[in-house]
């Protein structure tokens, strides 16, 4: 019997036979048969399970992100300002960390932001500026949403005479200062420069509340960092406005907190080489 050679068999593409699904060379639309040099395409009947995958990939991705996004857990995270990053602080890290007395002290002051209604935005604005940093909550967004309605509210809160003595207004200019140096924008100085002429005005008045008080330490420490960074003298405004919030206080908690301050700033000159600025900080 004369030999007759056996049809060949024809074997799907490769990207074919690891769908699963059936390949048709009768429709040559398929790109991955041509480096075979044959033509072949899936019967659109079958299953496609590399599309299935694809989705269901996009949809867990979809679901991380918005556990991330800050709309559910800005509530829940502390923010803390190093000199070059920020960093989210949690209660848990606070408590494994060496420095967690200096941020429990700050509970009290959020906490009291919590409860007042007119400083949600701030709060929620300090979440964004340090969720900033990292990429994969895509926060960038509402970044620069919130950043440009915190412009837009400090100045106009800064042409009103009544109003720039406010603590919301201090607030505002220190969560800018926060803003631009997170996203390395180079005009916080000035920022710097309008908390402390605010706040030697606000010395004609007596500290109330916790929140003056952190906030007026907030501001005599931005402009430590801003003296460490240019490595510029103070200007005027800026030496001896803090034994002058001594003396006009009789708050307990307010001394032990300047002379802290005092005594970082005192280090902060040493450790940079700027002993010359001590006496005038």
């Amino acid at each position: 019997m004369a030999g007759r050679e056996r049809p060949q068999r024809r074997r799907s593409c490769r990207m074919c036979r690891k769908r699963r699904v059936k390949c048709d060379r009768k429709k040559p639309t398929c790109g991955q048969c041509t480096v075979r040099g044959e033509d072949c395409e899936y019967d659109p009947n079958f299953l496609d399970e590399t599309k299935t995958v694809e989705e269901l990939v996009k949809k867990s991705c979809q679901r991380k992100r918005s556990k991330l996004s800050p709309e559910e857990k800005w509530r829940k995270t502390l923010i803390c300002s190093g000199y070059t990053t920020f960093i989210p602080i949690t209660r848990r890290r606070m408590a494994k960390d060496s420095l967690g007395g200096l941020f429990i002290k700050c509970m009290d002051t959020i906490a009291s932001l919590y409860q007042r209604s007119e400083h949600s935005n701030c709060v929620r604005q300090i979440h964004l500026t340090g969720q900033q940093q990292h990429s994969d909550t895509h926060s960038r967004e509402d970044l620069i949403k919130q950043y440009e309605a915190l412009v837009a509210a400090t100045s106009t809160a800064w042409k009103d005479k009544e109003s720039r003595l406010k603590d919301d207004t201090l607030a505002c200019i220190l969560l800018l200062v926060l803003c631009e140096h997170a996203a390395h924008i180079l005009g916080w100085e000035k920022l710097v420069v309008a908390a402390i002429t605010l706040v030697t005005k606000r010395l004609k008045g007596r500290i109330n509340s916790r929140i003056q008080i952190y906030m007026f330490v907030a501001v005599y420490t931005q402009m430590i960092k801003n003296s460490v960074k240019t490595g510029k003298q103070p200007n005027a405004l800026m030496s001896g406005w803090l034994l002058q919030v001594q003396k006009n206080t009789n708050d307990k908690e307010c001394k032990p907190l300047c002379y802290e301050a005092i005594e970082l700033a005192t280090k902060a000159y040493q450790e940079a080489g700027l002993s010359h600025l001590i006496d005038s900080a």
